[in-house]
């Protein structure tokens, strides 16, 4: 599986250990990196659903407290109440969303220190531009999220050095972006990621242009004449795009994923 994870941004090999609570404890005001499971599966079947709403808005009390906690992973579908919540977190720096219902991600530009967010299921969320006045932010990810209508203004998120925008896969539904072009000016980036996703122009000859991409993930069969082009890129060895033989649709030789 070492070819999975060559310059793979968003899935290491090693990950960093995170703290798992669903109650408020001790450990939670000294953790790290804390993973709140609120999901109605992570319950005991004799868990009432007026305690799971208590819990959940202790949480929201609890969130802006945790000064110690510079990355967060959120197993709930989070409203705007809880998101409002999380970005009160004066220290956080990674921030993973797995299902949520907000309409308007605009407090997250409080998390002046956010290097890395990842949005899952977000599925009444329309506006992403929010995400361009986050200055540090160096890696995004969202997927399963197809009310999003401007998916280009990422474009003006010129520090990423990763970008993942997916569909479902285990739909499996795939994204329709109308073009990469409006990520013309993303001359960081060096992990592109379109897993489940098209593109409606073809446009993907811009990674030519994208002169520090390493790695590029799709599963999209794109026309043989622009895959000769994006071939010649000198800096692109890794991700499903060059690991696949597009033509006998099956790994190349020698890869291992």
């Amino acid at each position: 599986m070492e070819d999975r994870f060559k310059l793979n941004l968003f899935n290491k090999k090693e990950s960093p250990e995170y703290i798992s609570a669903q109650e408020i404890t001790e450990n939670v005001y000294l953790a790290e990196n804390l993973t709140i499971s609120l999901f109605p599966v992570d319950f005991s079947k004799e868990v009432k659903l007026n305690y799971r709403k208590e819990l959940t808005k202790r949480w929201i009390e609890v969130l802006p407290k945790l000064d110690t906690v510079q990355a967060i992973s959120i197993r709930h579908h989070v409203d705007q109440d809880f998101l409002e919540a999380i970005c009160e977190m004066k220290n956080l720096k990674r921030l993973n969303l797995w299902s949520s219902s907000v309409t308007d991600i605009s407090p997250l530009k409080n998390l002046a220190r956010l290097d890395f967010l990842h949005l899952d299921s977000c599925n009444k969320l329309i506006d992403i531009s929010p995400v361009q006045y986050l200055e540090n932010l160096e890696l995004l990810s969202i997927s399963n999220s197809f009310k999003v209508s401007n998916y280009e203004s990422i474009g003006q998120c010129v520090n990423l050095i990763g970008l993942a925008l997916n569909g479902n896969q285990f739909s499996p539904k795939k994204l329709r972006l109308n073009s990469l072009r409006p990520f013309i000016n993303l001359k960081k980036l060096k992990h592109l990621d379109l897993t489940n996703t098209t593109v409606s122009d073809n446009s993907y000859d811009i990674l030519l242009e994208l002169v520090n991409l390493e790695r590029f993930d799709t599963t999209t069969k794109i026309p043989v004449l622009i895959r000769e082009k994006i071939n010649e890129h000198p800096k692109l060895t890794a991700g499903f795009f060059v690991d696949w033989d597009w033509d006998n649709d099956g790994l190349i030789e020698g890869k291992e994923w």
